[in-house]
């Protein structure tokens, strides 16, 4: 639940006695940290910012300006996925596996997928990063998207001319987790935990699991829509998919 004020701005820093949780509506990284809560069982309001828009609100509430953030009963703030399931004490970590995906495959992923998204016309980046977000962020965020697009372009390096060399790098990292997976066996100990949140979720972009709408707005040239296709029948993202329809049960999406 967002507050607001006068102006119809969403306050975030005022006292507040739950969870709230605030995302980009397509980060996978949010979608990491809100999958842990929902795993945990935490009770939360979900905050829906729009790419932009974000930075200057979530200073308010954080040293930084990346999401997700925590915000815990007593407005004490807890930024980034990482941190929050540290924060939620979730069993079943596997620190190396978690680090090779939250700090290389992750990030190789964005860059892959808006190198392609961000100048493809039609490509519904819009529709996904405003998807949910307030209606007052919504207007500003339709108005400046050429500038946020070119933005969004920069800080992640995301040029046309790099998508070859990207996929080819994302595919030797979807071959090494070809490997990990044990058909649709959770991947410590056989008990579904924290490794397999973070595996999942951050691969989510490519499997493309019905279990979150929002990137059923985004709309990709040919050739890369029939790459992700070929890429679906691979063991890694078979067990995305089985894993989504397995063990997600979102309390933070609308109905699909």
């Amino acid at each position: 639940m967002a507050f607001q004020d006068g102006l119809g701005v969403t306050r975030l820093d005022d006292a507040h006695q739950s969870f709230r949780l605030l995302v980009l509506p397509a980060s996978h990284f949010c979608e990491r940290a809100r999958w842990g809560l929902d795993h945990a069982g935490v009770d939360y309001d979900e905050v829906r910012l729009a790419a932009g828009i974000h930075m200057p609100l979530t200073r308010r509430v954080a040293s930084g300006t990346s999401l997700p953030v925590l915000i815990v009963p007593g407005g004490r703030a807890v930024q980034g996925s990482g941190r929050i399931l540290d924060h939620l004490r979730l069993p079943g970590g596997e620190p190396a596996l978690e680090d090779r995906f939250e700090h290389r495959i992750a990030t190789l992923l964005r860059q892959y997928l808006y190198s392609v998204a961000l100048h493809h016309r039609g490509s519904g980046v819009p529709d996904m990063l405003l998807d949910g977000v307030p209606a007052w962020q919504r207007l500003i965020g339709r108005a400046s998207w050429p500038v946020l697009r070119r933005a969004m372009a920069s800080s992640m390096n995301a040029r046309p001319a790099l998508t070859a060399a990207l996929e080819e790098e994302l595919e030797r990292e979807l071959g090494w987790f070809d490997d990990r997976v044990d058909g649709t066996r959770p991947l410590v100990g056989g008990t579904f935990g924290r490794a397999d949140i973070t595996a999942a979720s951050l691969l989510a972009p490519l499997a493309l699991p019905a279990e979150i709408p929002v990137y059923r707005h985004l709309r990709l040239p040919a050739t890369t829509a029939a790459t992700l296709a070929r890429w679906r029948d691979r063991p890694s993202l078979r067990w995305v998919l089985s894993t989504y329809a397995t063990y997600r049960r979102p309390n933070g999406f609308p109905p699909a």
